[in-house]
């Protein structure tokens, strides 16, 4: 039973350093993706 117990144990702690780590780095991709699109409408307007 210590296995089971002790693998639950790790896959709560992976769980909770991905919801840390998680948000950061959506809102780094979500930056870029709003740049990108404001660039290219930017550049479609010029054009």
């Amino acid at each position: 039973m210590s296995l089971p117990c002790h693998k639950h144990k790790g896959e709560e702690i992976d769980m909770e350093h991905v919801e840390m780590v998680q948000p950061s780095a959506l809102g780094v991709v979500g930056r870029t993706l709003v740049f990108s699109l404001l660039a290219l409408g930017f550049t479609f307007m010029l054009l």
